[in-house]
């Protein structure tokens, strides 16, 4: 089953091509190297189905330490920074991970105050002063229903060449045009994940980096493993 996935917009307008809050486009030859909020979103879609289950879902756990402390995943969401490889078309390597980092919910409180939840899918369309976090509480009431622990929201934000330089901070809070996912939480992550010591951060990135590669969610470059 595909991923849901949602973006917050100011506007409706998926074929614009600016990207940043308060910044327009460049006119002219630079315009046209840019790429359209529709573009980007159905890519971080694209990559966000692939890699759900054995990529995100794992490191979440991990940088967030849900294993032990279960509740910061009401208080704090996973947000990833991203890359596009241009020449890429498999869903698996479409981008390259900037940077990921552990952030407050009180960050997208202010941000989506007064915005606008937009689907992909323009059939969907938007509804009005929707916040991330109450989509992942109703994720979260549904995944306890379905006999799981809950939810945990990622975000993820495509950056051009010129904000390469942005923290994860910077980028969900600058950006109109980001990706966000509630991800189950299940038993058996808990479990397993629970026993091993707790991951700092050197440690997942490696593993998110190569997983976004096309390898396995490892320290080492692994490959992929089979899908049963």
């Amino acid at each position: 089953m595909a991923l849901k996935s949602f973006t917050f917009l100011s506007d409706n307008a998926l074929n614009y091509k600016g990207t940043s809050i308060g910044v327009k486009p460049p006119k002219g030859k630079a315009r046209r190297n840019l790429r359209t909020r529709g573009e980007i979103l159905q890519d971080l879609s694209r990559s966000a189905n692939q890699h759900n289950g054995d990529t995100y879902t794992v490191v979440c756990w991990q940088a967030i330490d849900l294993a032990r402390n279960m509740s910061k995943a009401k208080t704090h969401f996973f947000a990833i920074t991203l890359k596009r490889n241009i020449a890429s078309s498999d869903p698996l390597t479409l981008y390259s991970l900037v940077d990921a980092d552990v952030l407050p919910f009180s960050i997208l409180d202010k941000k989506y105050e007064h915005a606008a939840v937009v689907h992909p899918d323009p059939e969907i369309g938007h509804v009005q002063g929707v916040n991330p976090a109450s989509i992942l509480r109703d994720n979260e009431q549904e995944r306890i229903r379905n006999g799981g622990l809950g939810a945990v929201l990622l975000m993820a934000v495509e950056l051009a060449e010129d904000e390469l330089h942005k923290t994860p901070e910077q980028a969900v809070i600058d950006t109109s045009c980001p990706t966000f996912q509630p991800l189950g939480l299940f038993k058996a992550h808990r479990d397993s994940i629970g026993r091993l010591p707790p991951m700092p951060k050197q440690i997942w990135r490696v593993c998110l980096k190569n997983a976004l590669d096309g390898n396995a969610y490892a320290m080492t470059v692994q490959p992929r493993p089979t899908p049963p």
